[in-house]
C-alpha cells in the first residue's frame, strides 16, 4: 500500500479534516502551511512525510515524549511501521487491535498480532501486508475512532 492511499484512508477513518491537519503536522513539528496541507491530499507522499504524519498524530493524541528521539536515520516506512505508529497514537491494546481488524473483515486472535510488532530480526517477525494494513485503516473507519488531544 503506498503512502498516499495510507493517510487518505487514515483521514478517513478518524475523519481529520484539514484543521486537524494542520494542529497534527505542528504538533509533529512539521512545516505548517497551506501548500503543506494541500501537499497530503495530492501528490504520491514520501516516507518522511508518511513519518511526519504518524509521529504528529502520536504528539497530537498523546502529548509530547518526555524522552527525545535518536538523530540519525529514519526507519523504512512499512506497514509494521505504520501499525506500530497508529497502535501508539490511538493508545490500543490487543483487545482493541482484535475488534479494529474484525470490523475491517480480518479475523486475527491476540497470539496472531504478536509477531507484526517484533523487531524485524526476530525468528518470530511477520511482515504486515497490504491487506492487513488495508483491513486495519478499514476497521478504524468502521468503528469511527474519534480523534482526540493530548494533555
Amino acid at each position: 500500500m503506498d503512502n498516499h492511499e495510507v493517510v487518505t484512508r487514515l483521514r478517513q477513518g478518524l475523519g481529520l479534516g484539514d484543521e486537524e491537519l494542520t494542529e497534527l503536522l505542528g504538533a509533529g513539528g512539521a512545516p505548517v502551511t497551506a501548500e503543506a496541507v494541500a501537499r497530503y491530499g495530492e501528490v504520491p507522499l514520501s516516507d518522511a512525510q508518511l513519518l511526519e504524519l504518524l509521529d504528529g498524530l502520536i504528539v497530537w493524541r498523546r502529548g509530547p515524549s518526555p524522552t527525545k528521539p535518536k538523530p540519525g536515520a529514519r526507519p523504512r516506512v512499512d506497514g509494521n511501521l505504520v501499525l506500530k505508529k497508529l497502535r501508539i497514537a490511538l493508545d490500543l491494546r490487543e483487545d482493541d487491535l482484535v475488534k479494529v481488524f474484525a470490523a475491517g473483515g480480518r479475523e486475527v486472535g491476540a497470539r496472531g498480532l504478536t509477531p507484526w510488532f517484533r523487531k524485524a530480526k526476530s525468528k518470530h517477525y511477520k511482515a504486515v501486508d497490504d491487506a492487513t494494513l488495508g483491513a486495519f485503516l478499514d476497521g478504524l473507519a468502521a468503528l469511527g475512532m474519534p480523534p482526540r488531544r493530548g494533555p
